[in-house]
């Protein structure tokens, strides 16, 4: 049994988990706050943004599958870093973007299958090792994390919104999940 001082190490993991988690659902299902800048910025009407969102949604639920998949030939860490560096393009690609396509294939599409690929699917194995005896307990607190994602960090975008924009609030995520996964880096055995 691994620890840290009197605290089982696993734990650790299973914080970090939820943090990425929360991040990850959070960014990708609490988009209300970034309707209208992204409206007024890009002139787009607000059919195509929910088309787009409704195909970031769509590609979102198939990429865990793929990641679950990709999950049984590699490894968690391989798997984080794959889905960060999708996310690091997206996020530049959807700053960048001028027009409607540009955005849903940014945004709408590489960012959601990054987001998968950090999402609960490639957390529950490594957990799931981790424990043992308490591995509802550690599996329920990471998955409250993910579910925590939408009422947390929705009210944190609004306000990071309102004081430096939709492009850098985006940016502070992508940063945020970068320290979130650098964190788990030398920790994950999968």
């Amino acid at each position: 049994m691994r620890s840290w001082g009197k605290i089982y190490f696993g734990w650790y993991l299973v914080a970090t988990a939820a943090i990425i988690t929360l991040l990850t659902n959070g960014l990708r299902l609490g988009i209300g706050p970034f309707e209208k800048p992204i409206l007024s910025d890009l002139a787009m009407s607000r059919t195509e943004f929910s088309m787009i969102v409704a195909i970031g949604m769509l590609v979102y639920g198939a990429g865990m599958p793929i990641a679950g998949w990709l999950l049984k030939r590699f490894n968690t860490r391989s798997i984080l870093l794959a889905g960060l560096v999708l996310t690091c393009i997206a996020v530049v690609w959807t700053i960048a973007s001028k027009n409607v396509i540009s955005f849903l294939l940014s945004f709408g599409v590489l960012l959601s299958l990054g987001l998968s690929f950090m999402s609960p699917v490639t957390m529950t194995p490594i957990i799931s090792k981790w424990f043992v005896r308490k591995r509802g307990q550690a599996l329920f607190y990471m998955t409250t994390g993910a579910m925590a994602g939408i009422a947390v960090v929705t009210p944190l975008e609004t306000a990071l919104i309102h004081s430096i924009g939709w492009h850098y609030t985006l940016l502070f995520f992508w940063l945020s999940l970068s320290c979130a996964r650098h964190s788990v880096g030398g920790v994950y055995y999968a």
